[in-house]
């Protein structure tokens, strides 16, 4: 269950990353994108290291349940979700 709520909250960001890469590119300021403002860049690739970082947090679990101790599992909860959330908030903010 753990790992199929963190791959659900990964699909929100990746949806939130897409709608948020959008509209940077679209909204101006000044006459210019906002993509290109230094602090938008860095929301979008504190985004961005999210995503990777919980892919590569997920793939470790895809094996067999019997296979994944409880203990990792609540690991991955708690280590995917406060990455998770920030992520999203740095969506909302671009």
């Amino acid at each position: 269950m753990t790992r199929l709520l963190s791959a659900i909250a990964l699909g929100v960001l990746d949806h939130g990353q897409t709608m948020a890469v959008a509209f940077a590119a679209a909204r101006r300021q000044g006459g210019v994108p906002i993509e290109r403002h230094p602090a938008v860049q860095s929301m979008l690739a504190d985004i961005a290291a999210a995503r990777l970082q919980t892919q590569q947090q997920l793939q470790a679990f895809w094996r067999p349940l019997g296979a994944i101790a409880p203990a990792q599992a609540v690991a991955l909860r708690l280590s995917t979700s406060a990455t998770l959330v920030a992520a999203t908030n740095q969506v909302m903010q671009v």
